[in-house]
């Protein structure tokens, strides 16, 4: 074998007469899955939010978690799209919009019945609408909702308690996507 080696140091030719063949594959055409059994999601970041019950209007804004200060942005007179969250669609994952607990942004909710809807405007011009499901007081360490897997929900997020030290969530289930034109 040493002999070898050497040799196809002088002579390369005898090295590739013993180097195997280069081998191709057939590879196989991919499976085309039936018109009726693809799934077209639709899907988009939420830019503006209307509660007709409220008759509230707003643009929605980025929600930005700060990691440094463990801290996500908020303002006095607009609602945020909490970017961890998922965007809206009607496949799964929960979109999370958050705003203060005053007039100018979420203060009114607790007007809200179950039944009342939402309208979600995307960027990409889809609206979503929602219909309220449930509200429940959570803590503001509650990140749970970061983690749900389940049917597509928009949640609502204001402050509640006596000083806000509680968190309020108001769920809504999808029951309607169009494409605005």
């Amino acid at each position: 074998m040493t002999l070898f080696i050497v040799w196809a140091q002088i002579d390369p030719l005898i090295s590739r007469q013993f180097s195997p063949a280069p081998q191709s594959y057939a590879l196989a055409a991919p499976r085309k899955i039936p018109e009726s059994k693809r799934i077209q999601i639709r899907s988009g970041v939420p830019s503006k939010i209307e509660i007709p019950k409220l008759s509230l209007t707003k643009a929605v804004l980025p929600g930005i978690y700060d990691e440094k200060n463990d801290t996500w942005n908020v303002s006095d007179s607009d609602v945020h799209f909490a970017e961890l969250s998922s965007n809206a669609n009607d496949f799964s994952g929960a979109t999370l919009i958050y705003g203060h607990n005053n007039r100018f942004t979420l203060g009114r909710l607790s007007e809200l019945a179950v039944g009342d809807q939402v309208n979600l405007t995307t960027q990409n011009n889809y609206r979503m609408t929602y219909s309220l499901v449930s509200v429940s007081d959570n803590e503001p360490n509650n990140t749970s909702i970061f983690d749900y897997s389940g049917p597509p929900i928009l949640v609502l997020q204001t402050c509640s308690g006596a000083f806000n030290e509680s968190r309020r969530f108001y769920t809504f289930e999808l029951s309607g996507v169009v494409r605005n034109v």
